[in-house]
């Protein structure tokens, strides 16, 4: 009768066979026969079988399905290590937490795919936590979000804005149900591994100090662009002082690359802003009302839009189109002012 191995001589098989997967890609795919080559004495079933279930036991191996067979990928050393301290639960929501890479993911998708009660979702993240394979860090949405979350845009506060922000208005990263969400939550916890820097996405680039808002410095840049964009979109005034606009199809509004060149230029901030960083600031502004697409979206031009409307502006006086023949025994006057009549009777 054949001498059972100790448990000593499976688990040196073990490690030496798990040397040699980890040999191949970390991608490779070993069925059961490719095993059983590696495990001394190969046509050993019973042996082959004890020594794969130390390397899953050992977190070693992991086991998949590829159509009907059963196959198994070698687990990185490092990876390995840290599941032998890791409970079931904690095991199940640290490879979802490894799948969103930079991103992180919200507490709410963990739940979601794990299936597992709040309790136990909460227990084994902060074992996670513990351990130090994890990390909680605060995610912040698009500048649009950010800002009309701090400055109440998009209420009805006499802005013009609607409640909710055209489609065409909204930040390339926003889209459908997902930008509503952002909206809904300006700022949540979110998960990645703990060796991981997040991505610009996630902290929000160089807007935020601390995952807040810096508003005086967000405000100061939005301030100067919109004094660049008034500038560049209304001739000079002529000497009557009357306010004139370019004709249709005036090409010379500034396009993102000009405002973005011109910020450089100008020394407004030591910050080193992309692109993509002024784009954020004119989609505020055009969901502000302050500034609108023009050139098939390329470009912008500052909207005419008054600061303030009072009582004059609205009386045929203030739009009247011969206000300067208008006198009292003149050939126009307040008496006979037959545009008086009309507005009266409106």
């Amino acid at each position: 009768m054949a001498t059972q191995p100790s448990q000593a001589s499976i688990d040196a098989m073990a490690r030496a066979v798990y040397e040699q997967c980890l040999q191949a890609p970390s991608d490779y795919l070993f069925s059961v026969s490719e095993l059983q080559d590696l495990v001394p004495g190969k046509n050993n079933l019973e042996l082959t079988q004890k020594v794969l279930n130390e390397l899953l036991r050992t977190r070693s191996l992991s086991a998949l399905t590829r159509g009907s067979q059963t196959v198994f990928r070698s687990v990185p050393k490092d990876f390995a290590e840290k599941v032998k301290n890791m409970t079931a639960d904690e095991e199940m929501l640290y490879g979802y937490i490894q799948e969103s890479a930079r991103e992180g993911i919200w507490t709410k998708q963990l739940k979601l795919k794990s299936n597992m009660h709040s309790t136990a979702v909460n227990k084994a993240l902060k074992g996670l936590e513990r351990k130090k394979y994890i990390k909680s860090i605060k995610s912040v949405n698009t500048l649009v979000s950010a800002v009309c979350t701090a400055f109440g845009l998009g209420e009805s506060h006499g802005s013009g804005l609607p409640g909710n922000p055209s489609p065409q208005f909204k930040s390339e990263s926003d889209s459908g149900a997902e930008a509503n969400d952002s909206l809904q939550h300006p700022a949540r916890n979110i998960y990645m591994l703990y060796e991981l820097t997040p991505s610009i996405e996630v902290t929000g680039g160089p807007w935020f100090t601390d995952s807040e808002l810096d508003k005086e410095f967000v405000n100061e840049l939005l301030t100067a662009i919109t004094k660049f964009m008034i500038s560049k979109s209304f001739p000079k005034l002529s000497s009557r002082g009357a306010i004139s606009s370019f004709p249709p199809g005036h090409t010379g509004y500034p396009t993102l690359n000009q405002v973005y060149l011109w910020v450089k230029s100008s020394n407004l901030t030591e910050v080193d802003l992309a692109e993509a960083d002024i784009r954020s600031l004119l989609d505020v502004l055009v969901y502000d009302g302050k500034i609108e697409r023009v050139v098939g979206g390329t470009a912008y031009r500052a909207a005419r839009r008054p600061d303030s409307i009072n009582g004059f502006t609205e009386s045929p006086c203030g739009r009247c189109p011969v206000f300067t023949l208008c006198k009292e025994g003149g050939p126009v006057s307040a008496s006979n002012c037959v545009y008086f009549e009309d507005w009266l009777n409106a």
